[in-house]
């Protein structure tokens, strides 16, 4: 399956853990003109950061993310993680195309 994605938050970067792994997250968005749409966290972790397809990421731009997802129990309850791996920027929701409209 393939979803689009719009692009709504992007943490700064930070140092999680005892081996200070550095992580940012992103919040995405589906792209549907339904009223009330889906939204999901993913996080970047280690050399993926420093890539230059997230590095350069922004807010309003329209994406494909691809990610990987985890579940795992502590104490009796079960957590899901999603860690993305890969992104491709598709445009910028925000953009105004009426600019180069003939008249």
């Amino acid at each position: 399956m393939e979803f689009k994605w719009v692009i709504t938050y992007i943490s700064p970067v930070e140092n999680v853990w005892a081996k200070q792994i550095p992580k940012m997250t992103i919040v995405i968005e589906e792209v549907t003109d339904r009223e009330y749409k889906w939204s999901i966290s993913v996080d970047v972790f280690n050399q993926k950061v420093e890539e230059d397809s997230f590095k350069n990421l922004n807010v309003g731009e329209d994406v494909i993310m691809y990610f990987n997802s985890r579940c795992r129990e502590y104490n009796g309850k079960y957590y899901n993680s999603l860690s993305a791996w890969k992104v491709e920027v598709i445009g910028d929701a925000r953009s105004d195309d009426s600019s180069d409209l003939p008249f």
